[in-house]
């Protein structure tokens, strides 16, 4: 019986078997890695579908309860506009930068809230004498 061993096939083997112990070890920790950050996205993904329909929410109230929408810098110049703003005044007044206001034939009462000052006004349009109820907030900006 020859008991003679083959010490460069037993370390290739045993190296053999510690490097592929090593790669399987490797693989879980990427693998787990992965998967942590496919559960991020995920989480991301949710959350940007969730504030895409709530913005579709808040259009769609905006466009079915307000007839007109002015948004205005700290000195009053015009930096946004719908449609129904536009027809109050008319597209050459109503531009950005703008400080045409619709003209107030007569102003109904006012009343102030912690948070907005809702005021009702007789505005003159093409369309004739129409009374509008505005909500005034103020909204943090640049300016």
């Amino acid at each position: 019986m020859d008991l003679a061993v083959d010490w460069t096939a037993l370390a290739s083997m045993l190296l053999g078997g510690a490097l592929a112990a090593a790669a399987a070890l490797a693989w879980s920790r990427a693998d787990a890695r992965t998967k942590g950050a496919a559960g991020e996205v995920e989480t991301l993904q949710d959350r940007l579908w969730r504030l895409a329909e709530s913005e579709e929410r808040y259009r769609a109230i905006v466009e079915a309860q307000v007839d007109a929408f002015v948004q205005r810098d700290a000195r009053g110049r015009i930096t946004a506009a719908d449609a129904g703003y536009l027809g109050l005044l008319g597209p050459a007044e109503a531009t950005a930068g703008s400080t045409a206001a619709p003209e107030v034939v007569e102003r109904g009462p006012v009343q102030v809230r912690h948070d907005a000052r809702l005021v009702e006004e007789a505005i003159r349009t093409p369309a004739g004498l129409r009374w509008y109820a505005w909500v005034e907030t103020t909204v943090a900006g640049p300016d």
